[in-house]
């Protein structure tokens, strides 16, 4: 999920109304409310990265489905994903589901098995009709990228994959889904064959992996939603744009807090797609990336509290 930036130039304007918007949301009570998030994106695995049980997954499910309206998936993980579903179909009737394929040129069968697995899932009536968007790849070009990798493949393979998953769904008149891949901006700017062959833009926003240096969540948070707005303004596409990741580390649970406030305000009233990174903790990873998530590395416990319908509630997990 690392992110990298090209210098910004913050407009006056968009962030004196992005501040007043984010300095409404501290005013608010300390308590988010729960059921305000536009997507959450989750990972079906223990802190140490051990696939999880069923009945794990199912109350994470049901935790989720008083926090969002959809979870982002980034790929089958084997039957992992066909596992969630199935807890959804179980606990959480109306939760939207955006589907990921993996992509790593390292493991090129992986790519393979989670189309496989996925189409599998979707011949389950009651599983597709979730699914609003498919993603191919995670930041794969942008990891080429780095890596001084083969970038030309990695783009030609993500592209066709995207026509393949969309021509797949057409023959078999499953009605309307949106197919794309996910990277950073930069990654867009340099490559508009990726702008050209997906449906929906997804761009993974996170504030942390900046030269930026915030003293609150609502900097943050401001500077997300600049960044936003400059993207925007820089792929002049009329495609949907969907922030698929966006979230700051869990340490300073105060500064979390504010910079979830100011995101939900913030992406209320500008009207901005997105998905919250992320569910819970992965402490398999290292450093900051270890404690994103809104719960501990369990899903059991909150970093703060969340408010639904007008009642507190510190875990939907008995």
């Amino acid at each position: 999920m690392r992110f990298t930036t090209v210098a910004v130039t913050i407009s006056f304007v968009a962030a004196a109304c992005f501040q007043a918007a984010s300095d409404k949301a501290i005013l608010q009570p300390h308590n988010v409310i729960a059921g305000m998030f536009k997507g959450i994106t989750y990972s079906p695995f223990s802190g140490s990265g051990v696939a999880l049980q069923n009945s794990e997954i199912e109350k994470h499910m049901t935790t989720m489905c008083s926090l969002t309206e959809r979870i982002r998936l980034y790929s089958a993980d084997g039957d992992l994903a066909a596992k969630v579903f199935t807890a959804l179909n179980k606990v959480c009737p109306g939760m939207e589901v955006i589907y990921g394929l993996w992509h790593d040129p390292a493991q090129p069968d992986r790519l393979r098995q989670d189309k496989k697995a996925f189409l599998q899932t979707m011949d389950d009536d009651s599983n597709r009709k979730r699914v609003t968007h498919v993603t191919v790849g995670n930041e794969s070009v942008m990891k080429a990228i780095t890596a001084n990798g083969d970038v030309a493949a990695v783009v030609s393979t993500i592209t066709s994959t995207i026509g393949e998953v969309r021509s797949h769904w057409a023959s078999r008149k499953w009605g309307n889904i949106l197919v794309g891949t996910v990277d950073i901006d930069t990654t867009y700017y340099s490559h508009p064959a990726l702008v050209e062959a997906v449906d929906f833009v997804g761009i993974n926003i996170q504030p942390k992996f900046t030269d930026q240096v915030f003293t609150t969540g609502t900097d943050a948070a401001v500077w997300s939603f600049s960044k936003y707005g400059e993207i925007v303004s820089k792929l002049a596409t009329k495609k949907p744009i969907v922030v698929t990741e966006i979230g700051y580390p869990t340490k300073d649970k105060t500064m979390l807090r504010n910079f979830v406030n100011a995101l939900l305000t913030g992406a209320s009233e500008q009207g901005i797609d997105y998905c919250y990174f992320e569910f819970k903790d992965a402490g398999f990873k290292s450093g900051d990336e270890a404690t994103y998530g809104l719960f501990d590395s369990a899903g059991l416990q909150p970093k703060f509290q969340f408010n639904t319908a007008g009642q507190t509630v510190k875990s939907n997990i008995g």
